[in-house]
């Protein structure tokens, strides 16, 4: 089975545009893997003095 272009060769020219637009070894995963949520991110609003606590 052959894969259309992978026989493909980009000049320089193309591949330094590339490299300006993304780094090499720059990470791309999924945008959400940059995303943490206030939840997470923020531990104030989930601990409470502890005479606020039910169980207190």
């Amino acid at each position: 089975m052959r894969f259309k272009g992978a026989e493909t060769v980009l000049n320089d020219a193309v591949l330094d545009r590339i490299d300006a637009t993304m780094p090499p070894g720059t990470d791309v995963g999924t945008p959400d893997m940059a995303h943490i949520p206030p939840a997470v991110r923020q531990t104030a609003p989930r601990r409470r003095l502890p005479d606020e606590r039910s169980a207190a």
